[in-house]
């Protein structure tokens, strides 16, 4: 059955290398991935602050992950089903009015812990379509492959830009106030929606009347449509092999985040200089990755990054536990980052051109939901085996952790081959 993947031809040459109007999309999910950190930021210091940092990681990180590993699958069939540039302008104005909202809510009835969550939980169910939505959309607003890896590494970029502003969104979160910073996060997605409409010409070849018997037919079924892209994982050679390295990657980065600080002190660096220094190295290194992709896979061969990717963050992370100064973790982060953003792209790619356009956003949408269900056992795995043993120990358990992990698409003739 077609995938409907984009065109892979001298017609490259003769296309724009950016969609016209796909900048406002890229802006509206920019937008919103800002005003989201802001709010999260600001509510992980308050509810820290109040009641400690166990019972503060631990709330505010089932809140925000909890929803989307348990929802995701479902929200994969609506985005697999109903017309995608809708589902991305009701997404935005969903996260619109309940940033509204809850902002009253919190205003008027205190900034107790169970408002807080229940804000949260409010704001990520709302927003749960627009990633899977977005994604699946861009294989068909692509006109070549060449093209797709180009939009692929714009929109990762986005979600990297609003990494690497955290800490400086954290700082304005802390001065606003988790109220103030629901307001601004209701900002945010009013541009982000004045984006997407306006975006609604590069969506046009996907676009399908929608009426009550589109609705009905939407919402039957969802188990058994939701197994389908599961169905999807079993069954693709390579995305079996490749999918489960993923969360594994985000647990073990996420991990390495928490002890970074720990690992510092313990060699008597203190002044945070150094923090800052390997953490910018770090998402560098996945600018890095992100645009060699595009300058040099693009006509290339994507199958040698999927299987190595995973095994070369392991070693790193294994060199990271081995060294103890900060000047010899400099290139070693360096090496975690590259790898990263290159796979990104080509695991997103791949979904996009190999999997079938009806069951693609079910694919994207259960990635999605496994990536965000690993991140908080993270810090959990690395927490316990500092407790039980070491800092460097606990590095070096996600080093291996995710190097086993790696060995599967590493084995894999059919990973290797992937064009």
């Amino acid at each position: 059955m077609p995938t409907h993947a984009p065109k892979s031809s001298s017609e490259a040459a003769a296309r724009p290398r950016l969609p016209q109007h796909f900048l406002l999309a890229w802006s509206a999910l920019a937008l919103s991935a800002a005003g989201d950190r802001l709010f999260f930021a600001a509510v992980a210091w308050f509810v820290t602050a109040q009641y400690g940092a166990v019972a503060g990681t631990l709330t505010v990180g089932l809140a925000q992950f909890l929803p989307s590993a348990l929802l995701a699958p479902f929200a994969g069939v609506l985005v697999d089903r109903l017309p995608r540039h809708r589902l991305l302008v009701w997404s935005d104005a969903a996260r619109l009015v309940t940033s509204l909202i809850f902002a009253g809510v919190l205003w008027w009835f205190g900034l107790s812990l169970v408002a807080v969550l229940v804000s949260v939980v409010a704001l990520r169910v709302a927003g749960m379509l627009f990633q899977p939505a977005l994604q699946s959309a861009l294989a068909t607003a692509a006109h070549t492959e060449g093209q797709l890896i180009r939009l692929d590494v714009w929109v990762l970029a986005a979600g990297m830009i609003a990494g690497l502003a955290g800490p400086g969104l954290a700082v304005l979160a802390v001065a606003v106030g988790a109220v103030t910073a629901m307001l601004i996060n209701a900002g945010t997605f009013l541009l982000s929606l004045s984006a997407m409409i306006r975006a609604q010409p590069i969506f046009t070849r996907q676009e399908t009347s929608l009426d009550r018997a589109v609705l009905r037919r939407a919402l039957d079924g969802w188990w058994s449509s939701a197994a389908e892209g599961l169905a999807v994982v079993r069954t693709d050679t390579v995305v079996r092999r490749v999918v489960p390295t993923l969360p594994v990657i985000d647990l073990a980065a996420a991990g390495l985040t928490l002890l970074l600080p720990a690992v510092l002190l313990e060699h008597g660096y203190s002044s945070g200089v150094w923090y800052g220094v390997l953490t910018g190295t770090w998402a560098a290194g996945r600018f890095i990755g992100l645009f060699l992709t595009r300058r040099l896979l693009v006509y290339s061969r994507k199958g040698p990054v999927l299987a190595l990717n995973a095994v070369v963050q392991g070693v790193a992370m294994l060199g990271i536990a081995m060294v103890d100064t900060p000047v010899a973790m400099v290139p070693l982060f360096l090496v975690i980052g590259i790898p990263s953003g290159c796979a990104s792209v080509c695991v997103s790619a791949y979904i996009q051109t190999k999997v079938r356009e009806e069951v693609r956003g079910r694919v994207f949408a259960l990635l999605n939901a496994a990536v965000t269900a690993a991140m908080p056992l993270g810090p959990l795995v690395a927490g316990a085996v500092t407790a039980i043993d070491s800092v460097p120990v606990a590095i070096a358990v996600l080093g291996v952790a995710l190097g086993v992990t790696g060995l599967i698409p590493l084995a894999s003739r059919r990973v290797w081959r992937v064009a």
